[in-house]
Formats: C-alpha cells, structure tokens, sequence
C-alpha cells in the first residue's frame, strides 16, 4: 500500500506541466470557451477551456479510448473527447449542467443538411399557416376596438393608468 502511494507521489514530481505556447496547455480556465462553437452555449465558471481539454486528450491520449469524466459539468471535455474521436462517458448530478450536456455531446451528430432542411420545412408550415404580411386573426368587433389600441400586455394603457372597460 506505502509502495502505491509513493508511486502516485513519484509521478506528480515527475510531470512537468508543458509551457503554453499555443501547443500545450494554455490557459484552462472557462473564458476561452466564450467564443468557440457548441462551448459558448452555456457558460460555467467551473469549467475547463475546450482548448487546454483538447491539448490534454492530445497529450495523453495517442489512439481512440474511453473518457470518463465523473464531474461532466456542461460537457466540454466530453465534446472535445468525441470530436477526436474517443468514445466518451460523463456523470454529472446537477440537473442543468447535466441537459446542457446531453444538448452539447449530441449537436455534432446532427448533419447540418438535415437541421437545413427541418429549418425550411418549419419555414414552409409557418407561412402556410400565419401568411407573410397578412392578417389572419379573427377581425376585432368595433364595439371593442376602442379597447385594443395602443394597450400594453396587462390591459394598460400607455401612460400607465388603469383602464376600464365598459360592455357593448
């Protein structure tokens, strides 16, 4: 057991963190994420850049494996473990990080030409039903047109007094 731990031990003194020159490990922290794709959906203070996971996974990982991160957060080492190609497992126990996770593993695996095609599809069925520049709500019946004019959501009127509204 003492033999174990003196191993575990040996190794921190034996690994010398790379220097940061664009190759290695950079700057770990979150805020590079703020402008990548599929990372810039959901900010996490506690998490990883995609770039220092990227270079890490490089680093340490010569051939396709498993990754297990057993604190997945919002995914970014299970996103970049999958786009090079490693398999990838997460735990996670906060219900948010953990959906932001599942929405961010499964993005890439949608093809862009069929998220196009959806697009115009909901693009067709939405004009086919509401019309580009028509009115197709039912018209106001003029005793209460007095009643829908420049009202805000809650029934005010602009300058914020109560209205009251008599019956026809």
């Amino acid at each position: 057991m003492q033999d174990g731990l003196a191993r575990q031990l040996r190794l921190w003194e034996e690994v010398t963190a790379p220097s940061s020159n664009g190759q290695d490990f950079g700057d770990p922290a979150f805020a590079a994420n703020k402008s990548r794709p599929i990372h810039r959906w959901v900010p996490w203070i506690a998490g990883f850049s995609g770039e220092f996971v990227k270079n890490a996974l490089r680093r340490y990982l010569d051939r396709p494996g498993l990754v297990l991160d057993p604190f997945a957060g919002v995914g970014t080492t299970l996103v970049e473990a999958l786009l090079l190609g490693h398999q990838a497992v997460g735990f996670e126990i906060n219900p948010y990080a953990a959906l932001a996770c599942r929405v961010k593993t499964t993005a890439y695996a949608i093809a862009p030409e069929k998220l196009y095609s959806e697009m115009a599809r909901f693009q067709d069925f939405y004009h086919s039903r509401v019309g580009i520049g028509q009115h197709r709500c039912a018209p106001v019946h003029p005793c209460r047109q007095q009643h829908h004019s420049g009202r805000r959501p809650g029934g005010k009127s602009p300058d914020d007094r109560p209205v009251i509204r008599s019956r026809c």
